[in-house]
C-alpha cells in the first residue's frame, strides 16, 4: 500500500505526492470535481483494475517510472490532461472528450497510449506529445492541433468504433 506523502494546494491546484514519494495507487474513485489536480510520484501512478477513476477539471501527472500499464491504463474523467515521465510509459483511458495539453515520456521504449473508450468522443491534441517509444491514439474523432513526435518509432491512430473512419478535425464526420 502506498502512502500519500504530501497534499497541498496552491493557486487552486490540489497537489498530491512528491518527487521522492513511492508508487501511487488509486484504489477507488477519486472525485475532485472541478478542481485542478497534480499527482506526483517518484515511482509509478496506477489504479486498481476496473472502473476506478480520477475525476477533475485539469489533471497533471508526473511519475518517474510510468503512468498506468498497457494491461491496465489509468482511468480518468477530466477535461484537460498533461503528463510526464522520466523513465516510463503513459497509458490513459477516458470515457468522454479529452483535451491533451502536453505529454512527454523518456526512457527506453517509453510509449504514450491514450484511449477514449466510448463512441463518438473527440480527442483534442492542443499541445505537444513527445515519446521515446510509440504513440497510439484511440478515438472516433481527433483534432490534431499540436505536434506528436515519436522519433524513429510509430504513431498510430485507431478508431474506437470498429470499421469506422476517424474524423480528423471539426468540420467533417467519419462514417
Amino acid at each position: 500500500a502506498a502512502e500519500i506523502a504530501l497534499i497541498s494546494t496552491t493557486s487552486g491546484t490540489i497537489t498530491i505526492g512528491s518527487e521522492t514519494a513511492g508508487a501511487m495507487t488509486v484504489g477507488g474513485t477519486a472525485d475532485f470535481g472541478i478542481q485542478n489536480v497534480k499527482l506526483i510520484s517518484g515511482d509509478t501512478i496506477v489504479d486498481v483494475a476496473g472502473v476506478e477513476t480520477i475525476i477533475a477539471e485539469i489533471l497533471d501527472l508526473s511519475a518517474v517510472n510510468g503512468v498506468g500499464t498497457s494491461g491496465n491504463p489509468l482511468d480518468i474523467q477530466v477535461n484537460t490532461l498533461s503528463a510526464e515521465t522520466s523513465d516510463g510509459s503513459i497509458y490513459i483511458r477516458q470515457e468522454d472528450n479529452l483535451s491533451v495539453d502536453t505529454i512527454t515520456t523518456a526512457g527506453v521504449n517509453a510509449d504514450v497510449d491514450i484511449t477514449l473508450a466510448s463512441a463518438d468522443n473527440t480527442l483534442t491534441l492542443s499541445g505537444n506529445v513527445t515519446a521515446a517509444g510509440n504513440i497510439t491514439y484511440t478515438a472516433d474523432h481527433m483534432v490534431l492541433e499540436g505536434t506528436s513526435d515519436a522519433g524513429a518509432n510509430t504513431i498510430t491512430l485507431v478508431p474506437f468504433t470498429d470499421g469506422r473512419e476517424i474524423d480528423l478535425g471539426a468540420d467533417t464526420e467519419g462514417k
